[in-house]
């Protein structure tokens, strides 16, 4: 059922019969999770931990002993997870539309900002001014920049600052920043709303998943955009109700009712094929037999 086996549906049902999810869960809006955040009402967050970072910068200024800590989810048998990508970087495409009418200036615009320069710029901004090189090579705020944003949070947001870094390479990039003092309240406080902290843990069981390739001419695309909204529509409900199943006895009810329905609302075949077609096509252009390392000797 769209991609979730039924181990995960049972497991998260389980923890809302035990009252570990609450009916809320399944209505309030990100803004709404990010305000409960800010104020400590979250016990536990399954989602992207870098797209709450502000809620929890705020947090931690009201409490220090309040910040997010990974854990690290296994089954019965104790198995390491295969988690997707989490980094959130290099997930997403740039594209040059057609009514573009200085396309050469913006493709020398985008090979700048994947340069080292370019990714420096996103990440530091400008040298002596936010940032200055350290005896060991490394670069760090000046003393100068670190005063203005402990006094205005947003200081690099205004300088643009870390607004478009989807276009760096984050893993090289920290090798040449120096790392936060902890020993100090700022330094703590970056280190515990950074990326590097809120996915400690995680990122050794993480795979970058392999994009697929959509051919735009694909007549059975029209089709298959058709059958995904008619699933989606379906499951938006139904996967709610089965989240949400007061026991165990309504649960395996409701779990049996969606796939006994699930192929008369929608044509489930041609949208399999359709994502299959699309993950050979990318595996093809790529040469590889596998893409997700840890099923490559199954």
């Amino acid at each position: 059922m769209a991609g979730t086996n039924r181990e995960t549906y049972e497991f998260l049902n389980e923890a809302y019969r035990r009252g570990l999810i609450l009916d809320a869960n399944y209505t309030d809006t990100r803004d709404g999770v990010k305000e409960k955040v800010a104020v400590g009402r979250v016990f536990a967050l399954i989602a992207a931990p870098q797209d709450y970072t502000e809620s929890m910068k705020i947090l931690y200024d009201t409490d220090p002993d309040a910040y997010y800590v990974p854990v690290v989810l296994r089954n019965a048998n104790g198995d390491d997870p295969t988690l997707g990508d989490l980094s959130g970087w290099g997930y997403q495409q740039t594209i040059i539309s057609r009514k573009c009418t200085a396309v050469e200036k913006v493709i020398k615009f985008i090979n700048w900002l994947c340069s080292d320069e370019g990714a420096i710029r996103m990440k530091m901004g400008w040298e002596g001014e936010t940032y200055e090189y350290l005896e060991d090579g490394l670069m760090d705020w000046t003393a100068e920049f670190r005063a203005q944003m402990e006094e205005n949070p947003n200081a690099r947001r205004e300088l643009g600052i870390g607004s478009i870094n989807l276009f760096v390479n984050p893993a090289a990039h920290d090798k040449l920043v120096a790392q936060e003092d902890l020993s100090t309240k700022e330094g703590m406080r970056s280190y515990r709303t950074s990326d590097r902290a809120l996915k400690e843990g995680m990122d050794q069981y993480a795979y970058q998943p392999m994009q697929s390739i959509v051919d735009p001419n694909d007549p059975n695309l029209t089709k298959v955009q058709e059958e995904n909204t008619k699933l989606a529509s379906y499951m938006t409900i139904a996967e709610a109700e089965l989240l949400t199943a007061k026991t165990q006895e309504v649960f395996e009810a409701k779990y049996e009712e969606i796939q006994r329905t699930l192929p008369t609302v929608c044509d489930l075949d041609i949208i399999i094929k359709y994502n299959n077609d699309n993950l050979q096509r990318a595996k093809e252009k790529l040469g590889v037999d596998f893409f997700f390392p840890p099923y490559k000797n199954k």
